[in-house]
């Protein structure tokens, strides 16, 4: 459970790490601000669920209470990253330039 953990919140950090230099170079447009925060989004999302998958596949190695535990420390890591995903893009179109 440790491992499925420490995975899921590397696989955050190495996100994040590539999405925030992105971030920071604003463009000009609030069109142009508001789709990049969304891809970003959408790459959290897609490293969410690539995670998820990993997971999951690694818990179906497993047997009894280990894999319910595994299964379930895997949709509670999922859920967190989406919701800290969709809170990062509603906090980046807040920042977005207004023109």
């Amino acid at each position: 459970m440790k491992r499925l953990l420490a995975t899921t919140a590397l696989s955050l950090a190495l996100a994040l790490s590539v999405g925030i230099p992105a971030a920071m170079a604003r463009p000009q447009t609030h069109a142009a601000a508001v789709k990049t925060c969304h891809d970003l989004y959408l790459q959290s999302i897609k490293t969410a669920n690539d995670s998820y998958n990993t997971a999951v596949k690694d818990a179906k190695t497993k047997k009894g209470k280990e894999r319910k535990d595994a299964l379930a420390a895997a949709s509670k890591a999922r859920l967190d990253s989406k919701a800290q995903a969709k809170e990062s893009e509603k906090t980046c179109i807040a920042k977005a330039p207004k023109m």
